[in-house]
């Protein structure tokens, strides 16, 4: 399973991306993050956009506009199955998603940018809860989960966190919500098929015994269950991670779901259920 390493930062930065369609509000906004983007990376860069959008970094145009395409399908059915308004989206204007090189233009953008000292463990950086929204990654190195990956895992993640309103979200939900986003191109039936012949539990998702690959395919099919499935309503499922005030630790999945009245034996049973629909 695909572990937490999106680090997001809630200072306030000068790069903003406006409301789709405000062309010359858009027009500034791109050029602040190209000037911003020279100090971490002062090589050559390409950009493209889409509806939600604004993409630019050191990877090639083509690639980036594969990528922005990819982002973008998923952005639009993460912010239907989180049930985002209309007149209450997930930040304000574009979000804007700068593609580094490498870890050390990751770096160098994060001090440079953000003002702040990068942690070792990141792969990427968001700021969401913010006027000025951006996803930062660096291209993987040759072993690590390819760019498109990267940048979709950390997209759904700032997206979980939004609608959530706050970083309670355990692990298994973040990522199989991003695994079962991904998924949403292609068609369910053989995935459901897959899932159903393993025998494992739902609960198998958040069990640390269960080895990680079986554990991650079961957090992704029961986080499509809950949420593109519509097994229960978003804001209370998210809501019931949200620690109480003097918590420190975060909240059980058990301890969530029984607030929400859903037993081991009835998550089970709905999900079983479901992965037997076409």
């Amino acid at each position: 399973m695909m572990s937490r390493s999106l680090i997001l930062w809630f200072g306030i930065i000068v790069i903003a991306t406006p409301v789709y369609g405000e062309d010359a509000e858009v027009a500034k906004q791109k050029t602040h993050a190209e000037e911003s983007l020279k100090k971490a990376h002062p090589g050559q860069r390409a950009a493209t956009e889409t509806a939600h959008l604004y993409l630019l970094g050191a990877a090639p145009e083509a690639r980036l506009k594969s990528l922005a395409a990819i982002l973008e399908k998923q952005y639009t059915a993460a912010v239907k199955a989180l049930e985002f308004e209309p007149s209450n989206p997930p930040w304000p204007g574009k979000l804007t998603v700068f593609v580094l090189a490498d870890q050390a233009e990751l770096k160098s953008f994060i001090r440079q940018i953000e003002k702040r000292s990068p942690l070792p463990e990141e792969t990427g950086s968001a700021v969401w809860r913010s006027e000025t929204p951006h996803l930062a990654i660096a291209i993987p190195a040759a072993k690590e989960p390819a760019l498109e990956v990267s940048a979709g895992q950390q997209l759904t993640t700032a997206l979980l966190y939004s609608r959530a309103r706050s970083q309670d979200v355990p692990d298994w939900l973040l990522n199989g919500f991003a695994k079962a986003t991904a998924n949403q191109g292609s068609p369910a039936a053989p995935r459901k098929r897959h899932i159903a012949k393993l025998n494992v539990p739902a609960t198998a998702a958040w069990n640390p015994d269960v080895p990680a690959e079986p554990r991650g395919l079961i957090a992704a099919s029961v986080a499509e269950y809950l949420i593109y499935g519509k097994a229960v309503k978003v804001p209370a499922l998210l809501g019931a991670f949200r620690r109480g005030e003097g918590q420190d630790s975060e909240k059980p999945t058990m301890d969530a779901f029984k607030d929400l009245e859903l037993s081991p034996e009835k998550l089970e049973y709905g999900w079983r259920q479901w992965l037997a629909k076409p």
